[in-house]
């Protein structure tokens, strides 16, 4: 939310530890969303009905420009109710404390609804040419076998079902800056360690990168998704590797000098000639249920290796794979391979990525952001993302290497661009009043 210069960033906190209890609003701002200060804890568990925790919500402006937190309160019982809260001091730009309202709860769970389940409420959308609030939802059926949700509706206007993001990555909502006039996204990003891990680090799960959220002009069936400009001022010291050719099953180590926090761009294009050749419809691949980067095939797997060692021992593989469908159209697949991403147990590693648009002509890119342990991917302009958490034990400070590899059996891969930044860090401090 942005307001009286300053974007406001609440979220979901434990002030006493790094596990779920209890949970209070946590408050951040920024001026430009790259550099936050916090401030004093929103809102913390002290009525009957939000005791056992100030769950999910979400801030808005009603069209006054009055500000209100929609929030969750899990109460005495457990019974999860909406509640809302307003600044108690709108003329203060930090609106530093919060008035719980005297009414609250001001919905309870409707009958035949689970009370431990009733919580997340979004604001609704007004509209001042109808002078009318607008809030947009469909009901239905979910199949755990199948995997499929179905509208109770079949007329619901309910889009195509597109996924935000391939990875760890949950709970993203977004905010319209007025200032730069577009639709911000901000996603959060779990841990995907053990919690005694967690403990032991004293701390547990961030924020992704803000993502300036458009439609994709290009193929109207897309969001295109993509950090947020401001990101691109903590950018330094860039190296220029574009222009190599990779031949098959060749892995080439790009000298760095630091592989901890990284903005890559990278594009690729395949011998023309391969993919003419390429005859055999592949229609079973898929990054989850893959071999993952080790899996060959005439054109992929091939991309980038981040927190790598020379010995192969640690890597996280994000690569393409392309593949020949059963029309004879081309495919592209895009996918994180954390299976061997780190020599350290109890860890969840999986194999995660789907299938992304890639129109005539175009060059395969994707932008690679890393910040130690989370890379995130953002492929073909934004059109697919793909967010990763990764605890190498080997791959780190000068042992971590950045590689490039082709594993395609069929193709060497030249790489058209590729340019690394290096990243500065963002410490964030406590807000001091000037």
């Amino acid at each position: 939310m942005y307001y009286r210069g300053l974007y406001h960033f609440f979220y979901q906190y434990n002030p006493k530890g790094v596990v779920w209890n209890k949970i209070a609003w946590g408050h951040a701002v920024s001026s430009d969303l790259v550099h936050w200060r916090h401030l004093p804890v929103a809102m913390v568990p002290d009525q009957w009905y939000d005791i056992n925790g100030v769950l999910t919500g979400s801030a808005t402006m009603l069209p006054n420009g009055t500000v209100i937190l929609l929030y969750t309160g899990n109460s005495d019982t457990f019974a999860q109710v909406q509640c809302i809260a307003f600044p108690a001091d709108p003329a203060d730009p930090l609106l530093r404390t919060w008035t719980k309202h005297p009414a609250n709860p001001v919905i309870f769970p409707p009958p035949g609804i689970g009370d431990r389940d009733f919580r997340d409420p979004m604001a609704a959308w007004f509209d001042k040419s109808d002078n009318t609030w607008h809030d947009y939802y469909a009901l239905g059926r979910f199949d755990a076998e199948a995997n499929r949700w179905t509208p109770l509706d079949p007329e619901a206007d309910v889009g195509i079902g597109m996924r935000v993001d391939w990875g760890k990555f949950y709970a993203s909502t977004s905010f319209y800056d007025p200032v730069k006039q577009r639709r911000v996204s901000w996603g959060f990003v779990g841990e995907t360690d053990s919690p005694n891990t967690d403990i032991a680090k004293g701390w547990a799960s961030l924020q992704g990168i803000p993502r300036k959220v458009v439609l994709d002009e290009k193929t109207r069936t897309n969001i295109l998704q993509w950090p947020v400009e401001e990101i691109d001022t903590l950018r330094y010291n860039a190296t220029n590797f574009s222009g190599i050719t990779v031949e098959s099953s060749f892995v080439i180590t790009l000298p760095l000098r630091q592989v901890s926090q990284l903005d890559i761009e990278a594009s690729f294009r395949l011998n023309a000639s391969a993919i003419a050749a390429l005859n055999e419809a592949d229609v079973s691949y898929n990054c989850s249920t893959s071999g993952g980067a080790t899996e060959r095939g005439a054109l992929g797997p091939f991309g980038l290796l981040i927190h790598a060692t020379n010995s192969g021992s640690e890597q996280l593989a994000v690569y393409f794979y392309i593949y020949k469908g059963l029309d004879g159209g081309l495919r592209t697949q895009f996918c994180h391979d954390e299976s061997g991403s780190s020599r350290a147990k109890e860890l969840l590693k999986r194999v995660v990525g789907s299938t992304v648009p890639v129109l005539h002509g175009e060059a395969l890119s994707a932008r690679v952001l890393v910040d130690h342990s989370i890379v995130e991917s953002f492929v073909m302009g934004g059109r697919m993302t793909v967010t990763s958490r990764v605890y190498p034990m080997e791959a780190i400070h000068a042992a971590g290497r950045v590689c490039v590899f082709n594993n395609a059996t069929g193709s060497a891969v030249t790489v058209e661009k590729l340019v690394v930044h290096e990243m500065a860090s963002t410490p964030i401090q406590a807000y001091r009043d000037a």
